[in-house]
């Protein structure tokens, strides 16, 4: 409020306090214009502002970084070793002509009957198995039994599915096949592939049969792969 008009109104207020009428008579002439005090403007009120709440960075757990697998050597737990001697002081012979094989096993070996192939392992009360100490009889068909081209096809497959291994040319039966020894110890060790007249034979022996070095045998199942024949097959497999 300017200071002249705020004079008015003090005189104003003055004059209706002690004569009344003449303040109505000085509104009435327009010499007084307002009989209240102009409003003073309030200063604007500041504008409030929100602090933005601080978002948390989200909380990023690192991966934990991949650990090589160990390449160690495969060897034989005592239970295992206990089940596969050195020797065997009796065998037995066995025929399979569906897949024209004849091998030895040792005296008490059981023998289980799968879809294509035989499973023989060491007496157990749990089923035989590659992993405690069985051998897989078996075969492959839809396979070339030619020597070159049956090991292309298996060294194709084997550097799909296994991470390390290593091949070696094996005489079984008299006849030359292939070797696999599988080197990442995944529970076989030894897998056989010999051409035959309509599929391959198939050997695959379990991991007890490695012995301490790399792509050695047992002597247990290096007497077995010794005493291997094949024949003529007679009947389906």
């Amino acid at each position: 409020m300017s200071v002249l008009r705020f004079s008015f109104y003090k005189k104003y207020m003055c004059i209706r306090q002690n004569a009344p009428w003449l303040a109505g008579l000085l509104l009435s002439l327009g010499l007084i214009t307002s009989c209240t005090p102009p409003a003073t403007a309030l200063p604007p009120a500041p504008i409030a502002t929100e602090t933005p709440a601080a978002i948390a960075s989200p909380q990023v757990t690192p991966l934990p970084q991949a650990t090589p697998l160990p390449q160690a050597t495969p060897t034989l737990s005592p239970i295992l070793v206990a089940t596969l001697p050195a020797t065997v002081d009796a065998w037995v012979i066995h025929e399979f002509p569906e897949l024209g094989t004849r091998l030895a096993l040792p005296v008490g070996w059981q023998l289980e009957r799968m879809p294509g192939f035989y499973m023989a392992g060491p007496p157990s009360e749990m089923a035989i198995s590659l992993a405690t100490g069985g051998l897989a009889i078996g075969f492959v068909d839809n396979v070339p039994t030619d020597l070159l081209e049956m090991t292309d096809v298996f060294v194709q497959h084997w550097t799909m599915y296994a991470t390390d291994f290593y091949t070696t040319p094996i005489e079984v039966g008299g006849i030359v096949g292939v070797a696999f020894w599988d080197l990442a110890n995944t529970g076989t060790c030894l897998n056989v592939y010999v051409p035959g007249d309509s599929f391959v034979h198939m050997l695959t022996f379990g991991l007890p049969f490695c012995a301490a070095e790399p792509a050695q045998l047992h002597p247990l199942g290096q007497a077995i792969l010794d005493s291997v024949e094949f024949f003529p097959v007679s009947g389906t497999p």
